[in-house]
């Protein structure tokens, strides 16, 4: 059995990769988007799909007890929770394109939700504080982010750079987390 510690934890490469990845291709929907021409709905899914995966492998890591939360189990419930969300406004989004009348509150209602559970999980790896300092505290500033976003959404003032931005700030996360190093001291 391989002994797996803070320092070989492969939550920083499959869960930040996920949301580096999945914050990319986020934030490249709606650039493309912006002019009308690109039908970016699939690569909206699967952006969703990617991030919700990386949510993941952040919480499970490489053995279900070494995530960015260790062995917290309000911390992985956090994390899944956020993971579970994210897939389901993927497969909601899915069903939407495929002709599928989805009501409107039920989308609301599923982006406060995820909204909230964004705010648990950063609050859950920031207390871990397995991640080092940038990267627990880079999800306060997506969950944030999103909560603005989804306000805008609601007085009708959104437009394609809040996602935009959105997408990049779960780019910036998963970067810190790729690149988080634990404090060896």
């Amino acid at each position: 059995m391989t002994n797996v510690n803070q320092s070989t934890a492969n939550w920083r490469l499959f869960g930040g990769g996920g949301l580096a990845l999945g914050g990319f291709l986020y934030a490249l929907t709606y650039i493309l988007e912006r002019d009308g021409s690109y039908d970016t709905s699939w690569l909206g899914v699967i952006s969703l799909a990617i991030v919700g995966l990386g949510f993941f492998f952040v919480a499970y890591g490489q053995t279900g007890s070494n995530g960015a939360v260790g062995a917290s189990t309000t911390g992985k419930l956090a994390l899944y929770a956020t993971s579970g969300l994210f897939l389901l406004d993927a497969l909601l989004r899915i069903l939407v394109h495929e002709g599928s009348a989805v009501d409107s509150k039920a989308l609301d209602i599923l982006q406060l939700a995820m909204v909230l559970a964004l705010a648990w999980a950063a609050y859950e790896v920031s207390k871990k504080a397995v991640a080092t300092e940038n990267a627990g505290i880079a999800l306060f500033g997506v969950a944030a982010w999103a909560a603005l976003v989804q306000i805008l959404n609601w007085a009708g003032g959104y437009g394609w750079w809040q996602a935009f931005v959105l997408g990049l700030s779960i780019l910036a996360t998963g970067v810190l987390y790729i690149n988080n190093k634990p404090d060896t001291a």
